[in-house]
This record gives structure tokens, sequence and C-alpha cells, in this order.
């Protein structure tokens, strides 16, 4: 009931729930690029997408997200409508209005009248990329810092939860086999893991969204766009030829941890903690985790 394309190098995780008999419940993040999705009406259930600066719920619609490295966010739709929201603000985006956000100001709507659709997006885009490209620089260095800053603790305690391998692999093996688990199962090992995801979380919060921005900054550089100095010192072209390399860790902790959190959410059968985590799991990438929650 649901159809995304990707536009290129873009970077998103998807989750789905099953929340009763012809009620799910699924979250599309993106972490980095451009999707257009058609989904078709929903008999029961929410069907929601999130980047670093918006939520969108949706209801039976045909739109595209467009983000820009900067953060920047464009929500254009040809069927139905989008709730976009954040910080308090909504727009509804729908045939005839467009919901739009640069980079560090707030949500804004336009009127685009439909058949101008097409080229009100290229425009937009042409833009957004422009103002972008005069500042691609920064932005890496900003996001190379967030990554420097938080990887060490993050893989601290990426190596405190592969101790607890075991655990997950009998819940990996349990659901496998068809198991319903019981809200009584597994307390001491629901316990020992909890504590270790609870830092994982706060690391992969920090670390997700940056390092996905560099992945597409580092196509931008390939074609010209942000060569120079960081603001550490560290030339770009030395940083981005090492950048695969140096973090081969971290993307095997971040798929990590992702998987723990729905292992863990499986096996606490609906439990507070259990529910807990999953919202957490669900605002990964975007404005919308908050850990003291």
């Amino acid at each position: 009931w649901a159809s995304v394309k990707l536009a290129e190098n873009t970077a998103f995780y998807f989750d789905t729930k099953e929340l009763s008999p012809g009620e799910r419940k699924t979250v599309l993040q993106l972490l980095g690029g451009a999707i257009a999705v058609k989904v078709d009406k929903l008999a029961g259930g929410t069907f929601s997408v999130a980047t670093d600066a918006a939520v969108m719920g949706v209801r039976g619609t045909v739109f595209v997200v467009d983000t820009v490295p900067d953060g920047s966010l464009l929500v254009t739709c040809s069927e139905g409508s989008v709730a976009v929201e954040d910080d308090g603000s909504s727009v509804l985006a729908k045939p005839g209005t467009v919901a739009s956000q640069p980079a560090g100001e707030g949500l804004s709507p336009a009127s685009v009248q439909p058949a101008e659709l097409s080229a009100y997006r290229s425009g937009w885009k042409a833009d957004a990329f422009a103002g972008f490209a005069a500042n691609a620089i920064r932005y890496t260095s900003g996001y190379a810092a967030a990554i420097d800053g938080n990887k060490a603790a993050f893989l601290s305690a990426y190596a405190r939860l592969k101790a607890q391998s075991a655990i997950l692999s009998t819940w990996r093996d349990a659901r496998a086999a068809g198991k319903v688990p019981r809200f009584t199962d597994w307390t001491a090992e629901k316990k020992a893991v909890a504590a270790v995801i609870f830092d994982c979380l706060e690391g992969l919060f920090l670390l997700e969204r940056p390092y996905y921005r560099l992945v597409e900054l580092k196509t931008w550089h390939e074609s010209g766009t942000g060569a120079g100095t960081l603001a550490d010192g560290r030339d770009s072209a030395a940083f981005f030829r090492d950048f695969e390399a140096a973090n081969r860790d971290l993307v095997a902790g971040m798929s990590a941890v992702r998987e723990a959190l729905d292992l863990f959410s499986w096996a606490s059968a609906g439990s507070p903690l259990g529910d807990f985590f999953g919202a957490k799991a669900e605002n990964l990438g975007s404005g919308a985790l908050f850990l003291e929650d």
C-alpha cells in the first residue's frame, strides 16, 4: 500500500509494525537525499516520514520530500495532503500549497498551482543547492566534528552491547521460530541489555545523521563542491579519501544497535520499557528524539 522512489545518494530507514489485524504503524526516516512516496488510502494505522527538521503525517497521498545537506526541506504534494510539523509549527502540504523550510529557519507555506509544481521544485532545488554549495566546507567541518566528538563513546557502548550477543541471538532465534514473548520472559536479560542500549541510543542519535550527511557530501566533493580545508586543519580530499575505511566499525555499530532496539522491543512484549525503546528507534535520525522523555 506504499511505494517509495529514491533520488541518487539517498539514505533512509524504514520500519513497519502490525498493531492489530488491518492496522499498521510505519515510520520512514529520511537521513539524506530525496524521496517520492505514494501511499494508498489507509484503512487503519499511520504512515509518517521524519527528517532532521520535521515530521510528516500522511494519509493516502502522493508527495515528494527534498532535502539539502544544510538541512533545507521542501515537501510538495500532488494528491491528498501531508501535515508537516516542526517545533510546534505546522504546515499542510497539498495540491496548491507546498511546505518549505530553509536551513536554520521555520516552516512556511507557499502557494503553487499544481501545473507549476515541477518547475517550482526544480527552481527550489537549484537555489537551495547553490546556497549550500557556497558553505559546503563549513557543513563538512561541522558533521566531521560531530563524528570525531562522539564516535569513541558510541563504540565503547557498542562493545558492551556486543558482550550481550548471546542474549540477542536467543531473541533473534526465538522470534524467527515464531515464539510469542510474554511480559515475564527474560527479565534479567532485558535488564542487562537495557542498561547498554541507553548509552548506545544516545551515541546513535548524535552520529547517525552526521554520518549519512557526510556520505552525501562526499559525492558532492567528488564533483568539485566543498573542496578546501576543514575547520580543524584537515584537507577535505584527505578526509573523504579515508572516510569510509575510518568508519566501517561505526557503520556496523549503528546497524547492530538498530537491530538490538528492535529485538528488545519484541522481547519486551508491550512492556513500558519496550515501548519506550521502540518509540526512540522510530525517532532516531529526526529532531523528534529526546532521551529525557
